[in-house]
């Protein structure tokens, strides 16, 4: 034993001893009292031997971090002015405090793109973040992938899908951040965890992009100039409706307009089943018989008048509409 001591101490190991020396004292402290009274110390004593001082080495704590130093080394970066700049901006976009609001179905809403949003988690419980509708997760990055867990969870089937993460810590007073990489765009979050504290749904309120908002525009334009079209294509708001119609008729018009060039003489749905009437132009000369061509239920007369009428029949079952310009 005491060669050993020596050898040791010439290369220094005392750490190596004080375990070894460890182990044995605690191995003598488990000894029943009968094997107490034997004199160990006196056998393993000499007067050459100096006391030793038995340190007792403790295990890493695997969980907690509390036992393992913050950083590996203790060295810190050398930043240039143009970094320092950086992180400064940086900093800055941290300190955003825009308020969420509470949206549908209790779920906590940021504005994307104007703060870094935090997601609360109790231990073991699940914090959902709602994505927009259609979107396709590509991938989700964990700072600490030791305690946290993310899965991805769909609402709905096919591009009407809408992807949910989920969150989960599996002990309190952590903290880390994560990026979700999505087809649209990316999602930077900060994760906490707390006893008690729990945010169990939130989600985005998203800015309709530029080219959307005027694609919409357009749209409801084009709608509206549809809706203000004849049945031939014309903007209503082109044309003259200044007629007025008199007489009865079972086939009586509904509407008469102009274009500037032609005349539409528009008929209810029944003309289809009664004899077609003539139609007589008034001219210098008298009333004159004027062709016209039927579309649907609307008569064309390629010329405008003033005066027309519209006769149906001989006799007493003669039927006549007069129809007149600039009157109504």
């Amino acid at each position: 034993m005491k060669k050993i001591t020596s050898f040791l101490r010439q290369i220094g190991c005392y750490s190596v001893l004080a375990t070894a020396l460890t182990f044995h004292v605690t191995a003598a402290l488990a000894v029943t009292p009968e094997q107490k009274q034997t004199p160990i110390a006196q056998a393993s004593t000499t007067d050459e031997t100096k006391p030793i001082r038995i340190v007792r080495i403790q295990a890493p704590d695997t969980i907690s971090n509390r036992s393992l130093p913050k950083f590996t080394s203790q060295r810190s970066a050398t930043l240039t002015s143009q970094e320092k700049e950086a992180l400064r901006l940086a900093k800055n976009w941290n300190r955003k405090t825009l308020k969420p609001i509470m949206k549908n179905g209790g779920r906590v809403s940021y504005v994307y793109g104007a703060i870094i949003p935090t997601i609360i988690c109790t231990p073991f419980k699940i914090a959902d973040l709602e994505l927009e509708k259609g979107e396709i997760v590509n991938n989700i990055l964990l700072g600490d992938t030791a305690r946290w867990d993310a899965e991805l969870v769909l609402a709905g089937t096919g591009a009407d899908a809408t992807p949910h993460i989920t969150f989960k810590a599996i002990d309190s007073g952590l903290e880390t951040s994560a990026i979700i990489g999505t087809n649209r765009r990316a999602y930077h979050l900060n994760l906490k965890s707390d006893k008690k504290k729990h945010t169990p749904y939130s989600g985005f309120i998203y800015a309709k992009p530029t080219k959307k908002i005027l694609a919409s525009i357009q749209h409801k334009l084009e709608d509206k100039v549809e809706r203000n079209k004849t049945a031939e294509g014309f903007d209503i708001s082109q044309l003259d409706f200044k007629y007025s119609i008199e007489g009865k008729a079972s086939w009586r018009p509904v509407q008469v307009y102009s274009n500037g060039l032609k005349t539409y003489i528009k008929m209810p749905k029944s003309i289809n089943q009664v004899e077609l009437p003539v139609l007589m132009v008034a001219t210098p000369e008298g009333n004159g018989l004027v062709n016209y061509r039927v579309k649907n239920d609307t008569f064309i007369i390629d010329q405008l008048f003033k005066k027309a009428v519209l006769i149906a029949g001989v006799g007493s079952k003669q039927e006549k509409v007069s129809i007149k310009r600039g009157e109504k």
